[in-house]
C-alpha cells in the first residue's frame, strides 16, 4: 500500500511538471480588423510547440508548414490587390485561431516623439474631428510604450486593431490619423492601416539598432554609457525585479481605483443634499499642494453650491472649469454631466485641457445647484491647473454674456490614495531600446512606408543628426527587408518659447533636409508655418497630415499633384544683389502678406542682415545697403522665423542657407 501510494505520488509529480503542449500563437500585430499590405507578399508567422504541423488559410488559400525545433513557423502568401472584401485568416494546429474583418490596403508605420504621439483629442478642433471620425476602412493599431535592452520578437499592444470611429480615435496619434484620412479619401477609399509607435521626449538613437550606432564615430562616448547602463541592469536583475514589482503594483492600483470610483460614494458626494460641513475649504483655481495635499496622488472630491437665476432654469448651461490635472468626472445635482480621461487604462492626455461641459436644461433649476467634481491625479501635481480665475465660470448656453464665476471657495475631501508607481529602471533614451521594443517586432510585417516626426530631442546635436537620421532609415529598411522603403519625415515647425532663441532648430531642420536630398525615397514635409511660438506641441496636425499625404500621393502613389513648396535651387550674385532660384514653384511664387520676409544676406564678415526682397518671375531678388558685397543667403533661419514665401499651391518654402558656417555672429539690426 505504501509502495502504491508512493508510485502514484511520484507519477502525479511527474505529470504536473511535464511541459504542456504549447498553443499556436500569433504576434500581437495580428488580430481582428487588421490591414494587410496590398501588392506585397504577405508573411504570416508565429509560434507553436516544436515540429507541430500547422495550416494557415487566408480565405480559400491554404499554406502548410511545421514549427521548427524552437517552435517558430511562418508562411508567405502571394501578393494581392486591395478590394472591398473583408477577409478571414485561420491558423490551425492543435488549437485554432480565426481572425475576421481583415482588409487589404496600405499600411503605414507612424513613429517619432511627442508630436507624433499627440492625440486627436488634444489637437485643433478636437470635438469636431472626433465626431466626424467614422471611417470603417481606416484601421488603427497603437503600440504600447516599451523599452527593451535586447531586440524583442513581440510586444503587448494597448489594444487590438480597431476600426476608426468616434470611440477609437480620441487617443490615437493625430498626425497619423490625418495622414490616413487624406490617403483614404484621395486614393479611391483604399483601406488604410495605421501603426502608431512613438514615445515623447526621445532621441533618434533610441530608435536605431545597436549594431548600426556602433559604426558612428561621433556617438561612441554616449554609446559606451548606454551599454554600461544595459549591462548594469542585466547584472543586477533590475528589469526582472521591476517586472515583479509592477505586477503587484497593478493589482493594488486597480483595487484602489475600484474603491475610489465606487458608485455608492459617487451618488452620495454628488448629491445636492449631502452635508459637506466637515470638509475643508480651498480657493480655486489651485493645485493640490497649494491647499495642503503635497505629494498626494489619488482621488479628491470637490463640491460647490451655485445660485442659478430663474431665467436659466430648465435651459442648457455650460460649465467652464479650466484645465484639470489629470482626470475628472463632473456632476450637477447628482447627474453626471461630463468626464475627461481615465485612470485605467491611464489616459492622461486631458491633463492640460480646459473642461467645458454642457448641461441639459432638465437638470438645471432656479436657486441652489451643486457642482461636484471627482478628480484623480496619478503623478506630479494635481488639481485645478489654471492660474486665471476667469477661466472658471458657468454660462447660459443661450446667452454667453451672462456668467457666474466658479472660482473661489470649494469644499474638498481627499478620498483614496493611489499606490506609488515603481520606478522603471529602463531609460527610453538608452541607445536602441525603443527600436528593440517597438519596431523590431514589426519587421516581418509588410508595410508601405514610414512617416516620422522627431528631432526636437536631438536639436542640441544637430550635426550628429546628419549621420543619425540616414543611419536609422537604412537600419529600418534593412530590418524590414525593403531597401527602397519610403520614409516621409516632418521637418520641425517654428518654435521659440518666450523669445528664448537658441538657434539649434534651424540646424536640425537642415539635417532633415540633407537626409532627404541624398535619398530618393525620403521626402520631407515643411511645417515652418504650422508651429506655435510658445507651444512645442502645436495643435494643427491636420495640415501636417495633409502635407505628409501630398508627398505620398505624388511620389509613392503617382498622382500628378504639387506636393511641396519652393525648394532652393541656386543663387547668382550680381553686384550688390542676389538672385535666388527655386524648384517646385508650382505655377509661381507668392507672398502671404504685404512684404516678403525671412531672407537675410551676409558678406565676408559672416554677419547676416535683413534685406529688401522682391519676387521676379520664379526667383527672388535680394539686396541690402548694409551688405554691398553679399556672399551668402539664409531664409527662415531661426527657431521661430518670420517667413512668408509660398508657391501658388499654398505650400511654404523651406528653410535653407547657402553657407556652411557653424559659428556665426547673429545680427538682427
Amino acid at each position: 500500500m505504501k509502495k502504491t501510494s508512493s508510485f502514484f505520488l511520484t507519477l502525479t509529480v511527474l505529470v504536473l511538471n511535464m511541459p504542456l503542449p504549447a498553443d499556436i500563437r500569433l504576434p500581437a500585430i495580428f488580430s481582428d480588423n487588421m490591414v494587410l499590405q496590398q501588392n506585397k507578399p504577405i508573411k504570416i508567422w508565429g509560434w507553436a510547440k516544436p515540429d507541430e504541423k500547422i495550416v494557415v488559410t487566408l480565405d480559400d488559400k491554404a499554406k502548410h508548414t511545421s514549427a521548427d525545433s524552437d517552435g517558430n513557423w511562418s508562411v508567405v502568401f502571394e501578393s494581392q490587390k486591395s478590394d472591398t472584401k473583408k477577409h478571414t485568416l485561420t491558423v490551425s494546429g492543435e488549437n485554432q485561431i480565426v481572425l475576421k474583418n481583415i482588409l487589404l490596403g496600405e499600411v503605414w508605420v507612424c513613429s517619432g516623439q511627442s508630436n507624433m504621439e499627440m492625440a486627436v483629442k488634444v489637437s485643433k478642433d478636437a470635438a469636431k474631428e472626433i465626431s466626424e471620425a467614422n471611417y470603417p476602412f481606416i484601421r488603427l493599431f497603437d503600440i504600447e510604450r516599451t523599452a527593451r535592452n535586447e531586440p524583442a520578437d513581440d510586444y503587448t499592444p494597448k489594444d487590438i486593431w480597431l476600426e476608426c470611429s468616434s470611440q477609437s480615435i480620441p487617443n490615437f496619434s493625430a498626425t497619423a490619423y490625418f495622414l490616413g484620412r487624406d490617403l483614404h479619401k484621395n486614393l479611391n477609399n483604399v483601406p488604410i492601416g495605421l501603426i502608431s509607435s512613438n514615445w515623447g521626449g526621445t532621441g533618434i538613437e533610441a530608435w536605431t539598432p545597436m549594431e548600426y550606432l556602433e559604426k558612428i564615430d561621433s556617438v561612441q562616448a554616449r554609446l559606451k554609457q548606454s551599454k554600461a547602463v544595459i549591462e548594469n541592469l542585466k547584472s543586477q536583475g533590475l528589469v526582472e525585479k521591476y517586472t515583479a514589482q509592477n505586477s503587484e503594483y497593478k493589482k493594488s492600483f486597480r483595487t484602489a481605483v475600484k474603491q475610489g470610483e465606487g458608485s455608492v460614494i459617487a451618488k452620495k458626494y454628488s448629491s445636492l443634499d449631502f452635508d459637506d460641513s466637515s470638509w475643508k475649504t480651498m480657493t480655486a483655481p489651485a493645485l493640490f499642494e497649494q491647499f495642503g495635499l503635497k505629494d498626494f496622488h489619488g482621488y479628491v472630491w470637490f463640491r460647490k453650491h451655485v445660485q442659478i437665476p430663474s431665467s436659466w432654469a430648465g435651459k442648457d448651461i455650460i460649465l467652464h472649469l479650466g484645465p484639470i490635472d489629470e482626470i475628472d468626472v463632473t456632476w450637477l445635482n447628482g447627474v453626471e454631466v461630463g468626464r475627461s480621461g481615465s485612470v485605467i487604462p491611464k489616459i492622461l492626455d486631458y491633463w492640460n485641457v480646459s473642461r467645458e461641459y454642457r448641461v441639459d436644461g432638465k437638470n438645471v433649476k432656479a436657486g441652489d445647484n451643486l457642482i461636484a467634481i471627482r478628480m484623480a491625479d496619478t503623478s506630479l501635481a494635481g488639481g485645478f491647473g489654471s492660474t486665471d480665475p476667469t477661466e472658471m465660470y458657468c454660462e447660459s448656453a443661450n446667452n454667453s454674456t451672462d456668467k457666474i464665476s466658479l472660482a473661489g471657495q470649494w469644499k474638498f475631501m481627499p478620498a483614496n490614495e493611489l499606490p506609488t508607481l515603481p520606478r522603471d529602471p529602463s531609460n527610453p533614451n538608452t541607445f536602441s531600446v525603443l527600436y528593440n521594443g517597438m519596431i523590431q517586432p514589426l519587421t516581418p510585417f509588410a508595410i508601405r512606408g514610414v512617416i516620422w516626426y522627431q528631432g526636437e530631442a536631438n536639436a542640441p546635436r544637430a550635426y550628429q543628426y546628419r549621420t543619425l537620421m540616414p543611419t536609422m532609415i537604412k537600419a529600418w529598411r534593412d530590418k524590414f527587408g525593403d531597401p527602397d522603403m519610403p520614409f516621409i519625415i516632418t521637418q520641425l515647425p517654428n518654435y521659440c518659447p518666450s523669445g528664448n532663441a537658441k538657434n539649434t532648430w534651424p540646424e536640425l531642420r537642415e539635417a532633415q533636409l540633407m537626409t532627404c536630398q541624398n535619398d530618393p525615397n525620403c521626402k520631407m514635409a515643411v511645417t515652418i508655418d504650422l508651429g506655435e511660438p510658445d507651444n512645442i506641441h502645436p495643435k494643427n496636425k491636420q495640415d501636417v497630415g495633409k502635407r505628409l499625404g501630398l508627398l505620398a500621393r505624388e511620389h509613392i502613389y503617382g498622382q500628378n499633384i504639387c506636393s511641396q513648396g519652393p525648394v532652393f535651387k541656386s543663387m547668382q550674385i550680381d553686384s550688390n544683389k542676389v538672385r535666388v532660384q527655386f524648384d517646385n514653384v508650382c505655377d509661381g511664387l507668392v507672398v502671404k502678406g504685404p512684404a516678403l520676409k525671412g531672407f537675410e544676406i551676409a558678406g565676408e564678415d559672416k554677419k547676416f542682415f535683413p534685406v529688401e526682397a522682391a519676387i521676379d518671375s520664379n526667383a527672388v531678388v535680394l539686396w541690402s545697403d548694409i551688405v554691398p558685397v553679399p556672399v551668402a543667403v539664409r531664409y527662415a533661419w531661426a527657431d521661430n522665423p518670420e517667413c512668408n514665401l509660398y508657391n501658388k499651391a499654398g505650400l511654404p518654402a523651406g528653410p535653407f542657407r547657402t553657407d556652411d558656417w557653424q559659428c556665426v555672429t547673429f545680427s538682427r539690426n
